[in-house]
C-alpha cells in the first residue's frame, strides 16, 4: 500500500475511468475488426477443405472424417472408414452434400481415394513433415462432432510401427476420438 499517495479530485478520477474506459472500447473494436491472427486463418482455410463421411444410403450412418486432396477432384480418407462401400455421401463444412465413389483403397496402409471430380475448391497441399515438437492440429469430426480442431505436438518422425507394412508415421499427441479417423493432420501453415 501506498502512504500519503495524492488522491485524485473527482474531475480527475473520472477523466481516468473515462480514458480506461476508452481504451478498453477502443482494444475490442481493434480486436472485432482485426482480420484473424495469421496463425488462425491456415486453420480456417484448412477446415474447409474438411468433409464428414456417411453411407450412401438411406440409413446415412456416419462413418468418419475425410480432406480435399491436391487440386480438389479427390478426397482422402483411412480405408477403414469407407471400409467395401463403393460410394459414399460427403458432407463439407458449409453443409453441402453428395454421393460419391471411392475409387481406389489400400487396406494395408488405411488409405482410400474418393473421387469428386473437377471444378470444385482446392484442396490441402503436401508440406515438409513438421519438425519434433512443432504443433499440429488434427480436424475432423470426432464422435460425430462435425467440423473440430484440436490441438497437439509432433511427438515423433517416421515412426514405423509394423515391420511387414513400410509406411513411416507422425506420431502426435492431438485429441483423436473415433470419428477423427480420415482428417488431415495440419501444422501451423495449413
Amino acid at each position: 500500500p501506498m502512504r500519503n499517495a495524492p488522491v485524485p479530485k473527482p474531475a480527475q478520477a473520472f477523466r481516468l475511468l473515462a480514458q480506461v474506459l476508452g481504451a478498453m472500447l477502443a482494444l475490442t473494436l481493434f480486436a472485432a475488426l482485426t482480420p484473424a491472427r495469421a496463425a488462425e486463418a491456415p486453420l480456417e482455410m484448412a477446415m474447409d477443405t474438411v468433409l464428414v463421411v456417411h453411407t450412401a444410403d438411406d440409413q446415412n450412418r456416419f462413418l468418419g472424417s475425410a480432406f480435399l486432396w491436391g487440386a480438389g477432384e479427390v478426397a482422402v480418407t483411412n480405408a477403414h472408414v469407407v471400409g467395401t462401400a463403393a460410394e459414399v455421401r460427403l458432407t463439407d463444412h458449409h453443409g453441402r452434400s453428395r454421393i460419391v465413389p471411392v475409387i481406389a483403397r489400400d487396406p494395408v496402409r488405411d488409405v482410400a481415394v474418393i473421387g469428386l471430380g473437377a471444378g470444385g475448391p482446392a484442396g490441402l497441399p503436401l508440406g515438409p513433415l513438421p519438425l519434433l515438437g512443432e504443433p499440429v492440429w488434427a480436424l475432423g469430426a470426432p464422435l460425430g462432432l462435425d467440423f473440430t480442431a484440436t490441438r497437439g505436438m509432433v511427438s515423433a518422425r517416421a515412426r514405423q510401427i509394423e515391420a511387414a507394412v513400410p509406411l513411416r508415421l507422425l506420431q502426435h499427441d492431438a485429441a483423436v476420438n473415433p470419428g477423427s479417423s480420415g482428417g488431415p493432420l495440419i501444422d501451423g501453415e495449413g
